[in-house]
This record gives C-alpha cells, structure tokens and sequence, in this order.
C-alpha cells in the first residue's frame, strides 16, 4: 500500500496528473504533498508520459536551493510512476498579480526587487548546477513566468515546474528546437527560443526580465491578443521603462532585455545582487526583508491564503480522496493548485470552473 495518499486530483496536462496529496508515516506522521503522476493514457506511447517525469524529477533532484522547490522522491506507486513534491501555503506571483489588478494597486518596487531577486537565486543555482560526476547539467528553465514562482507565506519566492527544462545531453551535444516549434508560454519566451535556435541561461535571463517589468508596472510587457502579435512585440516592440524603481533596476532592465543574445550577458547572479544593491539604496531595509514581505502578503491577500489553508485542512482532517477538480490544467502547478482550492467547498459537490484564462504556452 502506498504512503501517499491523493487527497484531491487538481487537473490534468498532456503527460500528468497532479494531486494535492498526504504523506503518512509511522507514529501518526503526516505532511502535505504534491503529487505528479505519470498519465499514460494520455499518449500513445506511455513511456512518454514516464520518461518526462523522470526526465524532471532528475533535473529537480539535483538542485538543492532555498530558492527551488524540493522534490521528495520519484517512487513506484500501484497506480503508477508518481513524483513527489513539497507543499508549501503561499501565493503564485501570477496570483498576486491578479489580486493587485483587481484592487487597482500595484506591488511595491522594493517589494517586486524582493521577489525577483529570490527567482534570480533559485535560477543561478539551477544554471550553475553538476551532476553528481560534477559535470555542469547546463539546465535552461525555459518557462520562467509569473505562473511558476510560489512566493511561500513566510516571503521567500520560490521557482516551480522544471517539468520543460532542458538539461545539457550527457554527450555535451545541446539540441536545437525547430523554428517555430518550441516549449514555453508565448509572452515571456526570449527571442532566441521565438526562433528556435539553442538556448543558454541567458533566455531565462530575458524571461524574468518580463516578470520584473511586469510586476513593476502591473501590466503584461509583451502579451498581445494572438501569438503572432505576441512574438512580433517582443522581436520588435517598445520596451517602455517601469512606473517606479531606481535607476539600478531600471539599468538592470535594459540589461535583462537586450534582444541580442550576445549582448546579454548577465547572469542570474548578477541580477540578484543588482536587485539587493537597490533595495538597500533605499535606506529602508526592513521594508524589503522576507519579513516585511511576509507581513505585506498578510495585510494584501491574507483573506484568501486563509481560506486556501482551511481548506487543506479539511481535506486531511478528513484523510480520503475528495472530489476532483474541474478547474483547468494549464501546465502550471502553482496556478491549478489554486483554482482548485479556490472553487467552492472540497468536500462537497464542486460545480463552477473557476474564472482564469491561461496564456498561450505551446510545447513541443
């Protein structure tokens, strides 16, 4: 019999199921978990569907960073190859973005410098990261979006779903996406990965360059009502400066946003300790500690973390498999984890889909 058991199927992609689930050991020993279960029936060759989970849980088991969310362990269930994955209560930055829009506000620019400084750390760490032979895996993201950062109760953001990173072959031959034919969410893909040539860490560098310009201004950069519109904006469109921030950050824009990659040339590090150097200028250093994070995120959506936290709570209280979501599976965790647990009461009939339109993200 398994140690994990589904407390509530929150949706389905095109390779996985993914689960809220309960981990139960000896002694009365429980913990909270995210379940990702290979879903074979999903595509004709059900290897497929195993040979990616594996393929993550590889690349996720070899970081370890206070900055990436930690996998527990790749484990042989009766129902299938299952990845494990920490729980941790908190906000998606694409939820907190939505909850600033509909209030009207935006998120603080020290705050924003905060988060993505976090982000930064988590992806030096997965750049920067050997296999156990100590040989560089050369791990790309290749999704960094506001829909894959978890900013945790306690104020420190963390990077999720490496499920599309690409690590570097073990022959060291890095291969190319077809043109046009590529993996990732239209709006934050680098205009290399737009056109189908080799990536590096420097296309993650441009990715979350969109984020921070996202979340200084409050409105999407690049995002346009088709792909087509979407992909000519970020090859040729404006790339106005943000509303608030120093000139530090607004420099470091310019930097991270270069359409050139040869002339992009910084790295998550580097962005990282930029971000810090800001917010520090700004001679007010509780206010852009994890604290002070913490106790912004408590005050701006406190209400719904709450209720997103009672309701885990009934579900292990209870300690059987709820009713499944009907919310979407868009390829993002973090996002489903949320509609789910935010659509009506889990342990009674669910009925409505919860209002959130995923952007384009196309795979190959």
């Amino acid at each position: 019999m398994s140690r994990y058991v589904p407390l509530l199927r929150l949706g389905v992609g095109a390779l996985a199921d993914i689960y809220l689930g309960l981990l139960r050991g000896p002694a009365g020993f429980e913990r909270v978990v995210v379940l990702k279960r290979a879903l074979a029936s999903a595509v004709a060759n059900a290897d497929e569907a195993i040979g990616a989970l594996v393929a993550e849980a590889r690349i996720v088991g070899s970081l370890q960073h206070p900055n990436v969310v930690a996998v527990h362990e790749l484990v042989e269930t009766p129902e299938g190859m299952t990845l494990v994955l920490e729980y941790l209560p908190g906000i998606s930055v694409h939820g907190l973005l939505s909850a600033t829009r509909r209030q009207g506000t935006t998120i603080p620019w020290p705050m924003a410098c905060r988060i993505i400084a976090d982000a930064a750390r988590g992806l030096d760490h997965a750049h920067r990261a050997k296999d156990v032979h100590g040989r560089s895996l050369g791990v790309v993201h290749r999704d960094v979006t506001p829909r894959n950062m978890l900013v945790t109760e306690e104020g420190i953001t963390k990077m999720v779903d490496f499920g599309i990173a690409r690590a570097q072959p073990v022959d060291g031959a890095r291969k190319r996406t077809k043109p046009g034919y590529f993996k990732g969410t239209a709006a934050y893909c680098s205009p290399e990965q737009i056109r189908g040539r080799a990536l590096d860490a420097r296309s993650d560098v441009f990715s979350l360059g969109v984020v921070l310009h996202e979340l200084l201004s409050g409105q999407p950069l690049f995002h346009r009502p088709d792909r087509e519109e979407t992909f000519r904006a970020i090859l040729q469109g404006p790339t106005p400066a943000p509303p608030q921030g120093s000139s530090i950050v607004k420099d470091l824009l310019v930097s991270m946003l270069a359409r050139d990659v040869q002339h992009r040339t910084i790295t998550m590090g580097e962005v990282a300790d930029l971000l810090e150097s800001a917010i520090l200028d700004t001679r007010s250093d509780a206010w852009c500690s994890h604290a002070s994070l913490r106790m912004w995120l408590e005050a701006e959506v406190g209400e719904s973390m709450e209720r997103r936290r009672e309701r885990v709570r009934s579900l292990v209280a209870a300690g059987i498999r709820g009713p499944d979501s009907e919310a979407f599976h868009d390829g993002h965790t973090l996002v489903t984890l949320e509609a789910a647990l935010d659509t009506g009461d889990l342990l009674e009939e669910m009925g409505t889909q919860v209002d959130i339109e995923p952007p384009p993200h196309f795979e190959s």
